[in-house]
């Protein structure tokens, strides 16, 4: 038996509409009535027909778009209640329905809890489509995607209004539905939802609420949000730039809706990695930095979701687009820092490629990118590799990438250097200093003005304080390896040099402002001097201007801080604050002069090495007295060396501490100490004579040295005592004691030849009166001494000094008594007798022509001969330097000299052609010993043959005078391959020797010189030998292979070669033949065969040139040799 229940049926029935008008308040009174009633009645219990004729009069224009608000508002709770009550099924057509909506989303753009009239109404309209789920009745109706826009705008406006929590709840709710029921969503709310969440900005309530979204809607809106960015890209691709403004506003609000709803994403990162491989290059750049900056973000776990995009975005390191490799390497040194463990191994590859790319761009980028990066990342996680490979982009191509590369690795080494006396560090970074240094050998003027100021701010920066400044010094000292050491000392010495030119310049500034007329000879001193001071840089023109400009600015204070800026005698602290002060007033009153100002002020190098350091160099070589821990003994050795350079260079640093040096000799017994300091002391004395004020006591500690001392000592003491003020008499004595002593029964024989040598270099007159007796104990009885070798298996072609038998040491110490007396002599412009000139050249000639196969078939020592052969070179090299014994040292004999560049011996061949190239550098020698040097093109020892290419070639270029020196030595060097003894004439015989043209050419060479040299050579051509008419031939048969060479380079380097001016040959080794006929036959006819020449024109450069074949025995070297190297 079935029962009926009872329905309730809606009760109401005063009416809403009717013909006149009703009255407001009884209009609100009403809907109030039948809301509460609506209200009060549950889904499906209720009569739906009993709601028919409300539900249709709620709709009404009247009603529902009426004046008042409040009763619009009642009316859309009374009309919310009823789609509740008759739901699923409205009781509305669709227009209808649109209507109902609209007016809905009127009363819900106006939420606001200030309204206390509405806002109940409307929170009541809000709670129940949210709960009722109504809205999503709005997925029929026509205009459903305009208004779901409209709602999506209100909802995220009406949130800034700081409405109650609950509300934002509701309103994230109905969003969630409409975003989850498959509701159409146009690309313009999903643009609106992420851009929200775009902003990033936590307490902003439009951010709270999209990010709220995407928590409840995350399925639902992947696929709106891959769909949205995917019809963004096809637009792009289809409106070219126009829409790429667009795009990099979407890449911007992918990187930050990652970090906050990443789930978002899933279907768009994807995309993202197609995109870095699209031909167009906006949108592949786009996309790397995108994805690059996603990865390099803190928090970022994009690693373990997307390996796919990691590995491709690693692959963009390789991109053919210069702006995207250096995008990336900025962006992937952020990665480094960020997720170190992830990605060391994938980042140090890739920067270590992007540091040698082919394009300067991403180099340079490379270079800056890593001079950011943190230094514990570097410590901890950078490879060995990757530093050595940054450090050797200081000796880049580009000078912008120099000093990159310079700044960065400094910076490195400075952040690094609190800790370096940790073994770990230390082992990792403490070659900085000396690869930073090592960049003077590159003989580039930038790169050294790029070193200067990398030096001085990062390895030797601002400080102080004397005693940390000091130890930092010794601390980078201790680093070097003795490459590095030699860049050192280079270092400080272009510093000397331009101290020594900056002062004279200061001289002609306080001079000149004293005088109202300068005469056009000091005026010219005056060019030519800032001419040397501008040679030093690149940019001549900008430093030449400086000069001028301090040189005419009218400010005494402005000169007078210059001088104290290049002075050696101040402490730190002033030549600071000198420079300092210097600097500041040229920016006010002379702003162009600034920057080449620094350039020279760094180029003293006072601040690296100061009169500061001497009394802490001092201490630590104190400190390691009596210790033999070996990092205090190194610590010990760097002072030493320190020590010595600064007495050697800068000398008046160090006479203000000589009481120190004194205590020492005084005190140390013989001591290294006292070593180091006689060493100084002698360079002070030398530097600067008779300054030197030396007690008795002291004098006769000294002249103790010079009889009984090791030869060192003795040297050093000797020197002093020359040297120091008010001695004549003390060494007049100490000399007649010392000739006393010349015997061959003398244990100390070598220290009294030694000692007697200073005094007759420095004191050549006290010797005078001896020196019948000095001479005929040299050669009649210390060189007659014989010292036999019966087996020649250890007849060794080189020993180290100290390995010498005493005869040879003896023999060693005797010579320079001779020859340093004609120094001194020659010094002095005192004549000497021409027999001890003659004899003694005759004796250094016959050293020169005991070559090690002489002594070997003799029996008797090849090292000492060796020994000897490289004394008398140098000594004759020395010696010709003056003129009362130049006419002694014939083009013969010249020529012979070369000859020592191919001994048997290396250490005879690298040490004679080092101390050309020392002599060269000081303008010791004349120009004509360049011409020597390329009679190393043989040379099997490969590091010493770069090192005179090197040479060459820096000469060659930094500076000018000696671009027309080295040019003229064509001329010297086809002669002396004319007179060579191994020159021959077969075609085996002529390509050898084309190898001297080859390397002459590799060093000279130029495309502005090419055409002079072609013509200086065709000229000899038509020339005469003046030294040896008949061997003229040799000469042509040179000059035309050299041609051949000459035409070879300019076709391989697209240079051309032209006429030149007509210019004379200025040699006295060559006369021009008669004009005419005879010049014409002489510079048609062709002395190589059409087999050399061919071979010539297709040989390809060699990277490592042939030995010729007397030097075969070179390479046989003994076990004695090899271990000497």
């Amino acid at each position: 038996m079935s029962m009926e229940v009872d329905v309730p049926s809606l009760k109401f029935d005063e009416p809403l509409i009717s013909a006149r008008t009703i009255k407001v308040d009884v209009l609100t009174s009403r809907l109030l009535k039948l809301h509460k009633e609506l209200q009060g009645f549950e889904q499906q219990q209720v009569d739906l027909s009993s709601l028919n004729s409300v539900a249709k009069d709620l709709i009404q224009k009247k009603i529902l778009q009426h004046n008042s608000t409040t009763v619009s508002a009642i009316a859309a709770c009374c009309i919310a209640d009823i789609l509740r009550l008759f739901a699923p099924d409205a009781p509305y057509n669709n227009k209808e329905l649109t209507t109902i909506f609209k007016a809905f989303l009127s009363q819900l753009g106006d939420l606001d809890k200030n309204n206390e009239n509405n806002f109940r109404y409307q929170f009541y309209l809000l709670e129940s489509l949210s709960t009722v789920k109504s809205i999503l009745v709005m997925a029929d109706l026509d205009e459903t995607e305009l208004m779901t826009v409209d709602l999506f705008m209100k909802f995220f406006n009406s949130v800034e209004k700081r409405l109650p929590q609950n509300v934002q709840v509701y309103m994230t709710d109905i969003l969630s539905q409409l975003i989850t029921e498959d509701f159409t969503l146009s690309s313009e709310v999903v643009e609106l939802i992420l851009e929200q969440l775009a902003s990033g900005d936590n307490t902003n309530a439009k951010h709270i609420m999209a990010v709220d979204l995407c928590r409840t809607s995350s399925d639902a809106l992947q696929r709106r949000v891959c769909q949205y960015f995917t019809d963004t890209l096809i637009e792009v691709g289809h409106s070219g730039d126009d829409s790429m403004e667009g795009l990099e506003r979407v890449h911007d609000w992918i990187q930050k809706i990652y970090f906050v709803a990443p789930s978002l994403l899933l279907n768009v990162i994807p995309q993202l990695e197609e995109e870095m491989i699209l031909d167009e290059l906006n949108v592949r750049e786009l996309a790397t930095k995108t994805i690059g900056n996603m990865f390099s973000n803190k928090s970022s776990i994009m690693f373990h979701q997307y390996p796919s995009v990691w590995k491709a975005w690693l692959g963009r390191s390789r991109d053919k687009s210069v702006s995207i490799r250096c995008q990336w390497v900025e962006t992937a040194c952020l990665i480094f820092q960020h997720h170190p463990d992830l990605v060391a191994k994938e980042m140090n590859e890739c920067l270590m490629n992007l540091l040698q790319d082919m394009e300067e761009k991403v180099r340079l980028a490379a270079c800056k990118s890593m001079g950011k990066m943190e230094i514990d990342i570097i410590i901890n996680y950078v490879t060995d590799s990757l530093l050595e490979t940054l450090a050797m982009r200081s000796k880049d191509k580009k000078n912008i990438i120099q000093k990159a590369a310079m700044n960065a690795i400094g910076k490195i080494y400075n952040e690094i250097y609190p800790q370096m006396n940790e073994q770990h560090i230390s082992k990792k970074f403490a070659w900085i200093p000396g690869a930073l240094f090592n960049c003077i050998f590159v003989d580039n003027l930038r790169i050294i003005v790029a070193l200067d100021d990398t030096v001085q701010r990062y390895i030797f920066p601002e400080n102080l304080d004397d005693t940390a400044r000091t130890e930092r010094l010794i601390t980078v000292y201790m680093s070097f390896d003795e490459k590095s050491k030699s860049a050192f000392h280079a270092f400080i010495n272009y510093g000397k040099r331009n101290i020594e030119m900056m002062k004279k310049f200061v001289e002609y500034c306080e001079n000149d402002g004293m005088e109202s007329m300068i005469s056009e000879y000091e005026q010219g001193k005056m060019d030519h001097l800032m001419k040397l001071i501008a040679d030093q840089f690149e940019d001549h023109a900008r430093v030449t201007s400086c000069l001028r400009q301090l040189h005419e600015i009218d400010d005494n204070n402005i000169i007078r801080a210059l001088r104290t800026s290049i002075d050696v005698g101040k402490e730190y602290k002033d030549i600071l604050k000198a420079q300092n002060s210097l600097l500041e007033k040229l920016e006010q009153q002379a702003h162009g002069a600034l920057e080449p100002c620094k350039w020279i002020l760094n180029r003293t190098h006072l601040l690296a090495l100061n009169k500061s350091n001497v009394p802490f160099l001092y201490s630590a070589l104190r400190s390691t007295r009596g210790k033999r821990q070996s990092v205090i003994q190194d610590r010990s050795n760097a002072a030493q060396d320190l020590v010595k350079k600064i007495g050697e260079v800068f000398p008046r640093m160090c006479l203000p501490y000589v009481d120190d040096l004194v205590r020492h000799i005084m005190n140390d017994n013989g001591g290294p100490i006292a070593d180091e300091s006689l060493e100084v002391m002698a360079s002070i004395a030398k530097e600067i004579p008779s300054e030197l004020i030396l007690s008795n006591q002291t004098l006769e500690r000294l002249s103790s040295y010079a009889n009984n001392g090791n030869m060192l000592q003795a040297k050093h003491a000797t020197m002093i005592l020359c040297n120091s003020n008010d001695t004549s008499t003390i060494c007049a004595e100490l000399v007649e004691d010392l000739i006393s002593y010349t015997s061959l029964e003398n244990p100390n024989l070598v220290t009294t030849l030694t000692s007697l040598s200073v005094f007759a270099l420095y004191t050549p007159l006290l010797v005078q009166p001896h020196l019948d007796i000095l001479f005929d104990f040299i050669t009649q009885k210390c060189l007659a001494q014989t010292l036999l070798v019966q087996n020649p298996d250890n007849n060794y072609e080189w020993e180290e000094y100290d390995d010498l038998k005493d005869i040879s040491k003896q023999k060693l110490a005797g010579v320079p008594i001779l020859s340093n007396y004609l120094i001194g002599m020659g010094n002095l412009k005192e004549q000497v007798d021409d027999d001890i000139v003659t004899n003694l050249f005759t004796i250094l000639w016959n050293f020169i022509e005991t070559t090690c196969d002489v002594a070997v078939t003799n029996r008797t020592s090849a090292a000492e001969s060796s020994h000897l052969r490289l004394l008398a070179a140098e000594t004759i090299v020395q010696l010709a330097e003056y003129p009362p014994y130049q006419q002694l040292v014939t083009m013969t004999h010249f020529e012979r000299l070369a000859l020592l560049l191919q001994d048997s011996c290396f250490f005879v061949r690298s040490q004679f052609g080092e101390s050309l190239m020392l002599g060269l550098i000081k303008s010791q020698l004349h120009s004509r010993y360049y011409t020597l040097l390329f009679l190393c093109a043989h040379e099997p020892e490969e590091s010493f043959l770069k090192k005179v290419a090197h040479f060459i070639r820096g000469r060659a270029s930094r500076v000018e005078p000696m671009k027309s020196t080295t040019e003229l030595t064509i001329i010297r060097l086809i002669h002396l391959l004319a007179h060579h003894p191994d020159f021959g004439q077969s075609d085996e015989e002529l390509y050898t020797f084309s190898q001297y043209i080859d390397f002459y050419i590799s060093c000279i060479v130029t495309s502005e010189n090419i055409s002079y040299l072609y013509n200086c050579v065709q000229k000899i051509k038509i020339s005469v030998d003046t030294l040896a008419e008949d061997e003229g031939e040799n000469s042509n048969i040179l000059c035309d292979l050299a041609c051949r060479l000459f035409e070879r380079k300019s076709k391989r380097s697209g240079w051309q070669i032209g006429p030149v001016q007509k210019t004379a040959l200025q040699s006295k080794l060559y006369r021009l033949l008669p004009p005419g006929p005879i010049q014409k036959a002489a510079i048609e006819r062709n002395y190589l065969s059409d087999a050399l020449t061919t071979r010539i024109n297709n040989e390809q450069p060699q990277k490592a040139l042939e030995k010729r074949s007397r030097l075969d025995s070179a390479k046989q070297t003994t076990s004695k040799r090899h271990r000497m190297i």
